[in-house]
């Protein structure tokens, strides 16, 4: 068999990646075949395959194709690619090897080199770039993007070590104005982080400012709810949060009247509204023992679902008819136990003697309506679950005269 040597001619080393899923790159390579006496071989239809190696000589090829090329005048063009893939990265040197039919490979080994717009894209340390300036009017990565580190862990998809600028401004309309950081589907493309002005950060939702944090604190748009679990902190200390409320504006919020703090009455407490005449503008609805002035209201509020170690009772007594002796006594007490006597935490002398605006008053006033009322608070050390609140009154006179009521109770927690 004849030798044959090999030249290549022209090695374009242009590598065309695309966006689109079923497309492949592909390496245009021309070269020139010649016999051991310098002629170019008879023109002609000739297998050739070619060989891409990450060394000079020896090694195992990272890829192989054969192809039928017409050769004219020893001279031969092909695209590498056109029958397997190239599936190499393309990210450190290489050579390509031919061989002619079943011969053995051609020798030297030829170089890849770069086409003259891959040189800034190569670089001197195969980065991507080595200097200046990559621009692109749109980009789809099909796996993971590591900016600035090594490869990512299988639960992220993308990570940035550094920082990341995004336009300011509200997002618009479905982020019509695409700006700042927001969430596509199944999210919302308005909601996200977005700064309108300088000094300023807001969470949107629905393309609606509901949290703004600036130089002077923090603003929210909105309600506030924190979960069972919940606590706000101040200074390190945790706050109180409310669990509870009760302002009967529509029933006796499932509280009942008690005869005998051990023996239950289980009647419900009276519904009632204040007339005009007792001094009060307006309406007022709030929960009146039933019975006679010896009961007591008690209701049982669950705690379990709010951790804590301490909880408030506030609330707004009511003497009602005429508290008119010195020593009449409205107080309130909580336990754990509906069938055990409270501990007191909360108690008021109401006093004939007390002067509002220079005169005195007598709480003489009519059957039925409020004489006097006070707010009140109470506070223990209470772990329990189970948390019972009572109330009663400590009358002078008739067990059918005097009464009282509450309103606007409130448990706390902390």
């Amino acid at each position: 068999m004849k030798k044959v040597f090999h030249a290549l001619l022209l090695l374009l080393g242009f590598i065309a990646f695309s966006t689109q899923l079923n497309a492949q790159a592909k390496l245009s390579i021309q070269g020139i075949l010649k016999k051991v006496d310098g002629s170019a071989l008879i023109d002609g239809d000739y297998n050739l395959k070619f060989r891409i190696y990450n060394v000079e000589a020896g090694g195992t090829a990272l890829w192989t194709e054969t192809q039928t090329i017409a050769l004219s005048g020893g001279v031969y063009s092909a695209i590498l690619g056109e029958v397997t893939p190239l599936n190499i990265p393309f990210d450190q040197p290489y050579w390509v090897g031919v061989s002619v039919g079943s011969a053995i490979e051609m020798q030297p080994r030829i170089a890849l080199t770069s086409a003259p717009y891959a040189i800034s894209i190569i670089g001197q340390t195969n980065l991507f770039p080595s200097t200046g300036t990559v621009k692109s009017d749109n980009e789809i990565v099909a796996g993971k993007l590591a900016v600035g580190q090594a490869a990512l862990p299988t639960t992220q998809s993308a990570q940035v070590n550094g920082g990341i600028l995004a336009k300011g401004g509200a997002p618009g309309t479905d982020g019509a104005d695409n700006t700042g950081y927001a969430f596509g589907a199944p999210g919302d493309n308005d909601s996200g982080l977005y700064s309108t002005s300088d000094g300023t950060v807001s969470l949107y939702s629905n393309n609606v400012e509901r949290l703004q944090v600036n130089g002077s604190g923090a603003v929210v748009t909105g309600n506030v709810t924190l979960n069972n679990n919940g606590a706000i902190n101040y200074g390190g200390i945790n706050g109180w949060r409310l669990a509870y409320r009760d302002d009967f504006e529509n029933n006796s919020g499932n509280w009942l009247s008690y005869g005998l703090l051990n023996s239950a009455v289980g009647n419900p407490p009276k519904v009632f509204t204040y007339n005009t005449s007792s001094g009060v503008t307006g309406d007022f609805i709030g929960v009146r023992a039933s019975g006679n002035n010896a009961q007591v209201l008690k209701k049982n509020y669950d705690l379990s679902a709010f951790p804590h170690s301490h909880v408030r009772v506030t609330f707004t007594y009511h003497a009602i008819d005429s508290w008119d002796f010195d020593g009449e006594v409205g107080w309130g007490g909580i336990s754990n136990d509906t069938e055990t006597r409270p501990s007191v935490g909360w108690k008021y002398v109401f006093s004939k003697a007390e002067e509002i605006g220079g005169f005195t008053l007598n709480y003489a006033g009519d059957s039925g309506d409020p004489d006097s009322a006070v707010d009140g608070s109470m506070t223990f050390q209470f772990t329990g679950n189970n948390l019972v609140v009572f109330f009663g009154g400590l009358n002078l006179e008739d067990i059918s005269n005097e009464t009282f009521a509450i309103d606007n109770v409130e448990v706390w927690v902390r």
